[in-house]
């Protein structure tokens, strides 16, 4: 017998617990959750949410956690608005390969492809010990024009990472490869 589940609300008692779920965050800006709550309480593409999420970036300049929360909500939609928080969080941390990973995959959504490449790049660079922007960013050259492109690509943190770990490159790149067509 079918079940009918409640709206998220009802189902968390949300209602009852938190009247004002802006205030959680405020209470906490670091709390990933109650940035959750609130976005999804008040909904990701309410201008009111968005005003509110420019105010709390305006008086907190220094913080990575409020506009990467908002990014986070709106790149999770598939929304081109995420792109202005994701380079405001890259822009306070340089060392964010999440935020980075987040860019190239919107750049690519919407087509620019070289721009992706880039964003990878500095992904690898920010997080040289993730081996998935590693893969990623030397597969995403398969399909470039070398003679027609130009890269800038010194030193290039993918070969670095494969002289340091040449089996698990080679197996990834292997079992991606059995796949392909």
């Amino acid at each position: 017998m079918p079940t009918h589940r409640a709206p998220y609300r009802e189902s968390k008692g949300y209602a009852r617990r938190n009247c004002r779920p802006e205030k959680a965050v405020e209470k906490d800006f670091r709390n990933a959750q109650a940035h959750k709550d609130y976005i999804i309480a008040a909904g990701v593409e309410s201008k009111d949410v968005q005003k509110q999420y420019d105010a709390w970036i305006k008086a907190n300049p220094r913080s990575v956690e409020i506009p990467f929360a908002f990014a986070e909500a709106l790149y999770n939609k598939e929304l081109p608005a995420a792109k202005p928080y994701l380079e405001k969080v890259v822009k306070l941390d340089p060392n964010n390969g999440k935020a980075y990973q987040m860019l190239w995959i919107d750049a690519e959504r919407w087509g620019d492809f070289a721009a992706g490449r880039e964003y990878l790049r500095k992904a690898t660079v920010a997080d040289p010990k993730s081996a998935d922007y590693a893969f990623y960013y030397a597969s995403s050259h398969e399909d470039v024009d070398s003679r027609s492109t130009t890269t800038s690509c010194s030193p290039c943190p993918t070969a670095t990472l494969v002289r340091k770990e040449p089996r698990r490159h080679f197996i990834g790149w292997r079992s991606v490869r059995s796949i392909l067509p």
